[in-house]
Protein backbone atom coordinates (compact mmCIF):
# COMPACT_ATOMS: atom_id res chain seq x y z
CA UNK A 1 0.00 0.00 0.00
CA UNK A 2 2.86 2.36 0.74
CA UNK A 3 4.20 1.83 -2.78
CA UNK A 4 0.81 2.84 -4.19
CA UNK A 5 0.95 6.19 -2.39
CA UNK A 6 4.57 6.70 -3.35
CA UNK A 7 3.88 6.06 -7.02
CA UNK A 8 1.14 8.68 -6.95
CA UNK A 9 3.87 11.15 -6.04
CA UNK A 10 6.81 9.84 -8.10
CA UNK A 11 6.99 8.09 -11.44
CA UNK A 12 9.73 5.45 -11.52
CA UNK A 13 11.40 3.18 -14.03
CA UNK A 14 12.49 -0.31 -12.92
CA UNK A 15 16.00 0.93 -12.06
CA UNK A 16 14.51 3.82 -10.11
CA UNK A 17 12.25 1.40 -8.20
CA UNK A 18 15.30 -0.47 -6.90
CA UNK A 19 16.94 2.83 -5.99
CA UNK A 20 13.72 3.94 -4.24
CA UNK A 21 13.60 0.79 -2.11
CA UNK A 22 17.19 1.34 -0.95
CA UNK A 23 16.80 5.06 -0.31
CA UNK A 24 13.42 4.85 1.38
CA UNK A 25 14.29 2.23 3.96
CA UNK A 26 13.88 4.90 6.60
CA UNK A 27 10.42 4.59 8.08
CA UNK A 28 9.85 8.32 8.48
CA UNK A 29 10.21 8.88 4.73
CA UNK A 30 7.67 6.14 4.05
CA UNK A 31 5.35 7.74 6.63
CA UNK A 32 5.68 11.18 4.99
CA UNK A 33 5.09 9.74 1.49
CA UNK A 34 1.99 7.98 2.73
CA UNK A 35 0.31 11.00 4.36
CA UNK A 36 1.58 14.05 2.45
CA UNK A 37 -1.57 14.42 0.31
CA UNK A 38 -3.71 14.43 3.44
CA UNK A 39 -1.48 17.05 5.07
CA UNK A 40 -1.64 19.22 1.94
CA UNK A 41 -5.43 18.91 1.81
CA UNK A 42 -5.89 19.77 5.49
CA UNK A 43 -3.76 22.89 5.08
CA UNK A 44 -5.87 24.04 2.17
CA UNK A 45 -9.14 23.29 3.98
CA UNK A 46 -7.99 25.38 6.95
CA UNK A 47 -8.04 28.46 4.68
CA UNK A 48 -11.69 28.04 3.69
CA UNK A 49 -13.02 29.87 6.80
CA UNK A 50 -11.03 32.94 5.70
CA UNK A 51 -12.57 32.68 2.22
CA UNK A 52 -16.02 32.33 3.82
CA UNK A 53 -15.51 35.40 6.02
CA UNK A 54 -14.43 37.51 3.06
CA UNK A 55 -16.76 36.36 0.30
CA UNK A 56 -19.93 35.44 2.25
CA UNK A 57 -19.80 37.70 5.31
CA UNK A 58 -17.78 40.49 3.61
CA UNK A 59 -15.51 40.72 6.67
CA UNK A 60 -12.08 41.96 5.61
CA UNK A 61 -10.92 43.79 8.73
CA UNK A 62 -7.52 42.58 9.80
CA UNK A 63 -6.78 40.72 6.56
CA UNK A 64 -3.33 41.69 5.29
CA UNK A 65 -3.09 42.11 1.53
CA UNK A 66 0.71 42.13 1.79
CA UNK A 67 0.78 38.80 3.63
CA UNK A 68 -1.71 37.00 1.38
CA UNK A 69 -0.10 38.42 -1.78
CA UNK A 70 3.27 37.18 -0.53
CA UNK A 71 1.82 33.72 0.17
CA UNK A 72 0.43 33.66 -3.37
CA UNK A 73 3.76 34.67 -4.88
CA UNK A 74 5.55 31.98 -2.87
CA UNK A 75 2.98 29.42 -4.04
CA UNK A 76 3.70 30.37 -7.66
CA UNK A 77 7.40 29.65 -7.11
CA UNK A 78 6.59 26.37 -5.33
CA UNK A 79 4.38 25.38 -8.27
CA UNK A 80 7.23 26.06 -10.69
CA UNK A 81 9.57 24.05 -8.46
CA UNK A 82 7.09 21.18 -8.36
CA UNK A 83 6.77 21.22 -12.15
CA UNK A 84 10.54 21.17 -12.54
CA UNK A 85 10.86 18.20 -10.18
CA UNK A 86 7.63 16.49 -11.26
CA UNK A 87 6.35 16.42 -7.67
CA UNK A 88 2.59 16.11 -7.98
CA UNK A 89 1.75 16.98 -4.38
CA UNK A 90 3.74 20.20 -4.61
CA UNK A 91 2.15 21.09 -7.94
CA UNK A 92 -1.45 20.35 -6.95
CA UNK A 93 -1.36 21.87 -3.49
CA UNK A 94 0.37 25.05 -4.58
CA UNK A 95 -1.98 25.59 -7.51
CA UNK A 96 -4.77 25.46 -4.91
CA UNK A 97 -2.85 27.93 -2.74
CA UNK A 98 -2.40 30.34 -5.66
CA UNK A 99 -6.16 30.29 -6.29
CA UNK A 100 -7.09 30.70 -2.61
CA UNK A 101 -4.55 33.46 -2.04
CA UNK A 102 -5.80 35.28 -5.14
CA UNK A 103 -9.41 34.99 -3.95
CA UNK A 104 -8.50 36.39 -0.54
CA UNK A 105 -6.60 39.37 -1.97
CA UNK A 106 -9.30 40.04 -4.56
CA UNK A 107 -11.99 39.87 -1.88
CA UNK A 108 -10.14 42.37 0.30
CA UNK A 109 -9.96 44.84 -2.60
CA UNK A 110 -13.64 44.36 -3.46
CA UNK A 111 -15.07 44.54 0.08
CA UNK A 112 -12.77 47.11 1.69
Amino acid sequence: MIDVFHHLIHEHTNKETEKYQKIHEKKWIIFIDKYIYLVALVGILMTLPQIYDIWILNKVDGVSVISWSSYGLMAVFWTIYGLGHKEKVIIYSNICWVVLDFLIVLGVFIFR
